[in-house]
């Protein structure tokens, strides 16, 4: 096999590299200067020479990379320009100028077989577009050109980390740049199917704490542009929900963290518009799903998502200009319509469930959720307290208030939501006044114990020993 030497030796077209061991010497020398010190960096990465140097033997070394000798010259090189490139704008220029770029991006099917020289290639697009709107632009058009197949090299690399992480950190320095071109790279061909990469991954098990931060803060960045329910409904599928949907729900609802949301408070109303429509999606759909008439219903996809979306809208409410917004995104109607939903497959499936020996289903915690953000909602506020009432839906949120053995925080939130609905507000007070007990729901805990509750003729809930 030939040495990186020799591969050298026949690329000093312009006589940069003099002779087989001068030529591989210099290139030593120059990954040593580059790593010797920051202000050497800066100067070399600002001679155009170095810039030619690099890419006649880039030029003719990436035709070789059958051969490993070839391979690790090529990574070599790369690990150099890419470490010039933090110099900034004006060596993003000098590499510009040879077509660094294009020479990557015109070889990458020869570079495909390789995953770290890949990795390498996409790291070193990333530095050469930091900060730079023209570079970043020239980059979008070139990859949204009909004859380019820069992305084909993705297939087949679901969940490979590391070259994920390298794809997300371009991503993210490609929609950062400005809001147009964050439009423009969603509203692209190459634009959704970038994503649709990257939200193959498994995030909610990743161990790469640096992809799943990036994919964070790319979520977020298409929120602030207005343009992720665009790209979540390009992954819209009839039977429910895919996996690149679940992702981005999970990657929303672990990124808003009340810190996040304290940040967005002036703001808050405008970022939470694009979750409420996609919240509004799966609430719909799991209403859908909870409508089916089914011996058993088996736990839908969709549950995991929507009690995420419901903690997640519970956090967003804290801020007024969200909580003020909701209501007109009809997600309070969606949310007490499945209430309903959750509470009638409560009454119906979970006997079943129970003499089945099947496991709870999660359209429990569904109702649980749905009467948190109902409470926060109506806290303090008139309006929505009225409408709640005018749907006639306070009998069902105060026969919510009983111990559940199998949801023991319901009995809490809908005490909390009993309370917020009727503060202030004489009508409702009335209205719950108004209401007998007609029955109570067993207990195992209070079989157990060898009691069972009962209405007494006043329609007081009592305890009294159970007769055997």
């Amino acid at each position: 096999m030939d040495s990186p030497a020799s591969f050298l030796a026949c690329f000093d077209e312009n006589n940069l590299l003099v002779g087989n061991q001068g030529a591989g010497n210099t290139l030593k020398e120059l990954a040593a200067q580059i790593a010797a010190s920051p202000e050497e960096r800066i100067t070399l990465a600002l001679k155009p020479s170095v810039w030619v140097f690099l890419y006649n033997i880039m030029r003719n070394v990436i035709q070789m990379l059958d051969n490993d000798a070839a391979v690790g010259l090529a990574s070599s090189i790369l690990r150099s320009a890419r470490t010039l490139l933090a110099a900034g704008i004006t060596a993003q220029a000098l590499a510009s100028q040879v077509e660094f770029d294009i020479l990557l991006e015109s070889n990458v099917l020869l570079i495909k077989p390789h995953e770290k020289l890949l990795c390498l290639m996409f790291q070193f697009l990333s530095n050469s577009i930091t900060s730079n709107i023209e570079m970043t632009e020239k980059l979008l058009h070139r990859w949204t050109l009909p004859e380019t197949d820069i992305l084909t090299v993705l297939a087949g690399r679901e969940n490979h980390t590391e070259l994920g992480e390298a794809m997300a950190i371009l991503t993210l320095n490609m929609i950062s740049q400005s809001k147009s071109i964050c439009i423009e790279f969603t509203e692209s061909s190459t634009g959704p199917k970038l994503l649709q990469y990257l939200l193959s991954f498994d995030t909610n098990v990743t161990e790469n704490r640096v992809l799943a931060d990036v994919m964070a803060n790319i979520v977020i960045r298409l929120i602030e542009c207005r343009v992720l329910l665009a790209i979540f409904q390009k992954f819209s599928r009839v039977d429910g929900i895919c996996i690149e949907q679940d992702n981005i729900i999970y990657i929303i609802d672990t990124a808003f963290t009340e810190d996040v949301i304290s940040v967005y408070s002036t703001c808050g109303a405008i970022i939470a518009k694009d979750i409420l429509d996609i919240a509004r999606i799966i609430f719909k759909q799991t209403e859908c799903y909870m409508q089916q008439a089914a011996e058993i219903l088996p736990d839908s996809c969709l549950f995991p998502s929507a009690l995420s979306l419901l903690d997640l809208l519970f956090r967003l409410s804290v801020e007024e200009s969200v909580r003020i917004i909701m209501p007109s995104e009809e997600i309070l109607e969606i949310v007490i319509s499945m209430l309903k939903n959750a509470d009638q497959i409560d009454a119906v499936q979970e006997p079943r469930r129970r003499s089945a020996g099947k496991p709870n289903s999660r359209s429990a915690f569904i109702k649980r959720d749905c009467l948190r953000l109902v409470a926060s909602l109506s806290f303090e506020s008139r309006t929505i307290q009225d409408r709640v009432f005018n749907m006639g839906v306070l009998p069902l949120i105060l026969s919510q208030c009983h111990i559940d053995d199998n949801n023991p925080y319901l009995r809490e939130y809908a005490i909390f939501c009993i309370r917020n609905l009727l503060k202030n507000n004489t009508t409702n007070q009335a209205a719950v006044e108004s209401l007998e007990a007609l029955r109570t729901v067993p207990s195992v805990t209070l079989e157990r114990a060898g009691f069972e509750a009962f209405i007494d003729v006043d329609s007081k809930v009592k305890l009294r020993q159970k007769v055997l």
